[in-house]
């Protein structure tokens, strides 16, 4: 689903650098690209501050994100358990996303979802694709 990940199984397995390999990375249904740019069409930025998932799963990192914001002085809003229009919605309205995985997360659909929704990201090395 990344550059980054395709290299780690290339080290791993060096004769697939042989094979025509293709990366996939998330994807979206019309109707989702239709939406998001309905919403950047819409929907101005409202807020002064930086969402945060929240995620029970030890991956997303929510709470590293937390202490991210904290440490530097961010403002930030925790969300979680949104119906997903209301979430990229909420996406839209705000400054940006601070997403800081615990560990290596190959294609995160939400970074990719704030980026279209003109936010600015504050990001880990554990974000694989975050350079691509």
């Amino acid at each position: 689903m990344s550059s980054r990940q395709r290299e780690v199984y290339f080290s791993k397995f060096p004769f697939l650098k042989k094979a025509n390999t293709h990366i996939l990375s998330s994807v979206f249904s019309l109707d989702t690209l239709d939406f998001i740019q309905s919403l950047n069409d819409i929907v101005k930025k409202t807020e002064d501050s930086y969402l945060i998932l929240h995620s029970t799963s030890w991956v997303k990192g929510s709470s590293d994100s937390i202490e991210y914001a904290k440490r530097n002085n961010i403002k930030y809003e925790v969300v979680g358990g949104l119906e997903y229009p209301k979430l990229l919605e909420k996406l839209r309205k705000h400054k940006g996303l601070i997403f800081q995985p615990s560990g290596a997360d190959t294609c995160p659909r939400l970074v990719i979802e704030a980026a279209l929704l003109g936010c600015e990201l504050i990001l880990n090395d554990n974000v694989q694709h975050k350079d691509e």
